[in-house]
């Protein structure tokens, strides 16, 4: 992200944890009216088109202030919602279904991070980031790849896999592939 205005940065960091916490109502009203997967595909898709909507904010503060209202609010959606399946499959009785989801949430979880971390150093490296400094025009393309292009494109992914993952019957059917 870039933040000209560093006497914003506290206000840009809170308002997207506020946005996420304050929508949990929401959530909780969506979930009873809707699929569990559309929600989330739906916050994936969100989050996507928050991150785009960032990205091209530039030096406008309300832009990006609005970008990361939204990104609050589509990331609560996906987090949510899978603790609300998770529920669902153990009202149900379905326990090697919670642990095998449980164990692959884990998993991935770990090897994104991995695999993030290291693209992140990677695609730093390259457009030639130094810290605590003005960054040039290439590893501000750098950061711009980062935290823009490659988050809307995991974003997706992840959209994707909540697309095939789960039925898209009613409520009481959703089941892990």
């Amino acid at each position: 992200y870039i933040v000209e205005r560093q006497d914003l940065t506290a206000l840009f960091l809170l308002i997207g944890a506020g946005s996420s916490l304050l929508s949990q109502p929401v959530i909780a009203w969506t979930a009873k009216r809707c699929s569990i997967r559309r929600l989330i595909v739906g916050g994936y898709l969100g989050a996507s088109g928050s991150m785009l909507r960032m990205g091209a904010a530039g030096s406008s503060v309300n832009a990006l202030m609005l970008g990361n209202v939204l990104y609050g609010v589509t990331t609560a959606f996906p987090s949510n919602l899978l603790y609300v399946y998770l529920t669902e499959l153990a009202d149900r009785r379905q326990v090697q279904q919670i642990g095998m989801l449980h164990s692959f949430l884990g998993l991935g979880s770990r090897i994104s991070m991995a695999v993030g971390g290291s693209l992140i150093s990677l695609i730093l490296y390259v457009s030639n980031y130094i810290p605590n400094t003005t960054q040039s025009r290439n590893a501000d393309l750098g950061i711009q790849t980062i935290f823009v292009i490659l988050t809307t494109l995991f974003y997706l992914g992840a959209a994707a896999f909540a697309l095939l993952s789960f039925h898209s019957g009613d409520r009481r059917e959703n089941r892990v592939l």
